[in-house]
């Protein structure tokens, strides 16, 4: 659940989700379903956070990558000494003739250090690694599909979310409609029964049982307005806006529910299960899962084989050490050769390492299997659950207009004066009940085709 941020000003300018901006939905223009599921993707703050992580992972792909080229270092540096440097040793060399030496010739094979400056190049070309780069850029590429499965997840709990606050909105505004017409309904029967009871043909019991019931619509009533607010909050809290925001939906105007049989799918077509199971999000990153362990035990067996590069590069000292004689110049040389790596003791602790691996990833394809079955469990509940919902609403649709037709008679009968009131009050209950449960039936269908959707792996709007 997402925290409520507070809309600022000017709001056109933050945010605009289709031609539906917060100054529309202030003025009360009906919005959509498709529209708060746009609305809630670009506030959703863990749906952000999944975009972002999964342009971390490509940006790690590209960073593996890079260990295929040449890496080239550069060194330098500059020192001042305080003594010069004397390569010769005259004593040993000369031993006791040594003072014969003149101070001159020593002096010209010292080496002046008040000024020594160096820099090097440096070149190292992977030639073979056992393998490790191409597991390593594999494994980079695997992690961004685990990254856009938590995506896909994320964004379908959204839609869930949002689905289940909506249509918590649509229910209570059509039972509020329902509720404003049985208390008017009980109104026009007090009326009718207070006449009567005054001509002393209804008794003062038929007028208190239908003022009992009035007072019970009437705090039904308020039940509902005060649930319809704070449905309203809570729609508009999923949507990342502020509760004050009185969102007015499409769905809302009356006779809207009543279309569902027209707007859904009397008979589902099969389905090929298998290939819907793998295209779940979670399967997907599952097996991205199991790539990334397979993976990983290539790297662990590329630890326990040869490495070899090229290297290369080019020095540069002062005083030039790299000639015939040391003179006091920049001066250099390159240099060029094959460095070998060979594991020795490492490959015992390797070995050990690689059964870990393996049973990693042993592990992942048990997780994964046991996945597959669970899905599969999902979408055949699911299926069972929307078939069962258009059962119950074509049973709700039957019994609302038995309870229709049953209230005509009640009434005209009243008037007739062929059956009491308690009568007229039981067809009166009967018929709100029947409403009541034929909004129930609607919401709980629209629930259900949402539900079943979101196993097979249909989302509302496109990605």
């Amino acid at each position: 659940m997402s925290i409520i941020r507070k809309v600022v000003v000017p709001i056109a300018a933050i945010l605009t989700i289709g031609s539906i901006s917060i100054e529309q939905m202030s003025a009360q223009t009906p919005i959509s379903l498709d529209s708060c599921y746009r609305l809630a993707t670009k506030q959703n703050k863990e749906i952000a956070v999944a975009k972002h992580e999964i342009e971390a992972a490509r940006l790690k792909e590209k960073e593996v990558s890079v260990n295929f080229f040449p890496q080239a270092t550069l060194y330098g540096g500059a020192f001042k000494f305080g003594d010069d440097l004397q390569p010769i040793d005259y004593d040993r060399i000369f031993g006791g003739f040594s003072p014969l030496i003149p101070n001159m010739i020593k002096e010209r094979t010292k080496l002046d250090m008040s000024s020594v400056s160096f820099a090097a190049v440096n070149v190292i070309q992977p030639l073979f690694m056992g393998g490790k780069i191409v597991a390593a850029k594999n494994m980079a590429h695997e992690a961004i599909a685990i990254k856009e499965g938590g995506l896909q997840m994320k964004t379908r709990d959204t839609y869930a979310s949002i689905d289940e606050a909506y249509w918590q909105v649509v229910a209570l505004s059509s039972k509020l409609r329902l509720s404003k017409s049985y208390l008017k309904l009980l109104n026009d029967a007090l009326k009718d029964v207070t006449v009567l009871y005054e001509q002393g043909i209804a008794t003062k019991a038929d007028v208190l049982s239908v003022k009992v019931k009035q007072s019970d619509a009437e705090v039904t009533l308020t039940k509902v307005e005060n649930g319809l607010e704070l449905s309203r909050m809570l729609l508009s809290q999923r949507l990342g806006l502020d509760p004050s925001i009185k969102l007015s939906l499409v769905d809302e105007e009356d006779g809207r529910l009543n279309s569902d049989t027209d707007l859904l799918p009397q008979k589902m077509d099969d389905l090929d299960i298998q290939s819907v199971i793998e295209r779940r999000p979670e399967i997907k990153s599952l097996t991205a899962a199991e790539k990334v362990f397979k993976y990983n035990r290539k790297m662990v067996a590329a630890d326990m084989l040869p490495h070899v590069a090229l290297i290369g590069g080019y020095s540069l000292t002062n005083p030039n050490v790299w000639g015939d004689k040391v003179s006091h110049n920049l001066g250099g040389t390159y240099h060029v050769g094959v460095a070998v790596s060979v594991p020795l003791t490492g490959i015992v602790s390797g070995a050990f390492k690689y059964n870990g691996a393996s049973e990693g990833l042993a592990i992942r394809k048990l997780e994964t299997e046991d996945a597959r079955n669970k899905i599969n469990l999902q979408i055949n509940q699911t299926r069972l659950n929307l078939e069962e919902a258009y059962k119950q609403l074509n049973t709700a649709i039957v019994n609302k207009q038995n309870a229709d037709e049953n209230l005509r008679y009640a009434r005209v009968g009243y008037k007739e004066g062929v059956i009491p009131v308690i009568n007229l009050t039981a067809a009166q209950t009967a018929w709100i009940q029947a409403g009541d449960a034929l909004i129930d039936a609607h919401i709980s269908l629209r629930l259900a085709q949402g539900k079943y959707e979101r196993a097979v792996g249909i989302m509302p709007i496109a990605e």
